[in-house]
């Protein structure tokens, strides 16, 4: 009997058995963690590469300005390089993708991770665990987190040259990838020896660059960028053989709306006063933000009545005698103006037309076209075209803009303070007043007001 195992009868074959069973547990678990360490870079690089749409996040995300295949070995490994922005702090990964949008592993451990402050990282790619060639297309993106948030960069297309060395890649383009509306923009390729058939093309939706075909330089104008949208774009060269390569850019510009067209009627002030019988009306429209043709039209009605009369159809400074209003009376006139992109603007006053010796009676207070507090109390005066208070009876008249029947709220006093929600509540309301002088002279005029709770 061995002297360092003194085991009873049965007793042997039990401890054997659980010591077998130990070493194969640590072996289990020592393996898990080795294949969990190896696979690291391939399961980040799968979940981080489900969606393969382009989102940007100016705050963290990078910019992939050209990836440059240096080598190339069909069915085994290659080698690219990935120029990008600076990257700020926050993780960063590198992720490549097949034709298929599936994930290719890297090679080595950690191996998309990209250090801090870096703007160049070199990669190895595992082309035999898919069968992939040299020749294929690929796309590249990096991603980082921030603040437990997943951000994207731009996704690059990318193709390997059949060569072992395949150096195509771009230069130049707006300042750290992103154009901010004014320039032009040019971009270098730098392509092998003997590249034939350049085409140069910008997306998103395809615009053809004619003249920079068959060049290694070209120069995108600024009328070719202004019509692009905020976001990113991609440049793409086809060349033989067999290159396809794509690089891209940022649009962020600041979009500046039209300017509004505008304006006011410069003549007849508001409240104006014109005589029946001598005077003649100076119309005359005045507008901002407008170079090309303005069309006028004018029309013109009493206040107590709803018909409106046109009075000019086009132009838009014109005099009239103000006996060709009709009779005297306060009368709202109303400019619509149109520009020729169509945009317009309405603006109404009114104007008192007069004649000597008659008898007009007015609404001193309240102000026509002013908005009130239900809450508040104001002041009714109805006075003569010389603003004296007139002496007589007057009667006030109200009704909400829509209703066709009026109700009095005075049928004596030509001056007296009332509650507004004598009137109503909200809304607008017209007000009329009716003034009898001591010449059992009668004159109606109206305005109207808005109430607000």
């Amino acid at each position: 009997m061995n002297k360092f195992i003194n085991l009873k009868k049965g007793q042997g074959s039990l401890e054997y058995l659980l010591i077998i069973g130990g070493a194969v547990l640590i072996a289990i678990i020592v393996l898990a963690l080795v294949v969990g360490v190896g696979g690291h870079g391939r399961t980040d690089a799968k979940e981080q590469t489900q969606n393969s749409q382009v989102a940007l996040d100016s705050s963290t995300a990078t910019t992939i300005l050209n990836v440059y295949p240096k080598e190339c070995a069909s069915y085994q490994d290659g080698n690219i390089q990935i120029n990008f922005n600076q990257i700020s702090n926050g993780s960063y990964y590198v992720v490549i993708l097949d034709y298929d949008n599936k994930p290719i592993s890297l090679i080595g451990t950690d191996a998309n991770k990209i250090p801090a402050g870096s703007t160049t990282y070199n990669v190895s790619v595992n082309l035999a665990e898919k069968n992939l060639a040299c020749g294929d297309t690929f796309w590249a993106k990096i991603i980082s987190y921030r603040n437990g948030k997943e951000v994207k960069s731009n996704l690059l297309k990318f193709r390997w040259d059949v060569s072992s060395i395949a150096s195509v890649y771009f230069t130049g383009g707006p300042s750290g990838g992103i154009y901010n509306g004014t320039g032009n923009i040019t971009y270098n390729a730098v392509l092998p020896s003997g590249a034939t058939n350049i085409v140069w093309t910008l997306y998103s939706a395809p615009i053809a660059l004619p003249s920079c075909n068959n060049q290694i330089s070209c120069t995108i104008p600024e009328s070719t960028l202004s019509g692009l949208a905020n976001g990113t774009h991609y440049i793409n060269i086809k060349a033989d053989p067999s290159i396809d390569v794509n690089t891209s850019f940022i649009v962020n510009t600041i979009i500046t709306p039209p300017p509004v067209f505008a304006g006011d009627i410069d003549t007849p002030k508001q409240d104006a006063q014109f005589n029946l019988d001598t005077d003649v009306i100076h119309f005359l429209a005045k507008y901002s933000n407008n170079t090309g043709n303005v069309n006028c039209a004018w029309a013109s009605k009493l206040s107590t009545s709803p018909t409106w009369n046109d009075l000019e159809a086009s132009s838009c400074d014109f005099q009239m005698p103000a006996k060709n209003m009709g009779n005297s009376g306060t009368y709202n006139i109303i400019l619509t103006a149109t520009d020729d992109k169509g945009s317009t603007f309405t603006k109404t006053i009114s104007i008192l037309i007069f004649k000597d010796g008659e008898f007009i009676t007015l609404i001193g207070s309240p102000e026509s076209g002013k908005e009130y507090s239900s809450s508040e109390t104001i002041s009714f005066l109805a006075t003569d075209i010389k603003a004296n208070p007139i002496t007589g009876t007057c009667v006030w008249d109200s009704k909400f803009v829509k209703d066709t029947k009026w109700k009095t709220f005075n049928d004596k006093e030509c001056k007296f303070d009332a509650p507004v929600n004598t009137i109503g509540t909200d809304g607008i309301y017209n007000i009329r007043l009716t003034a009898t002088n001591e010449k059992n002279e009668v004159s109606t005029t109206q305005i109207n007001i808005t109430i607000v709770k």
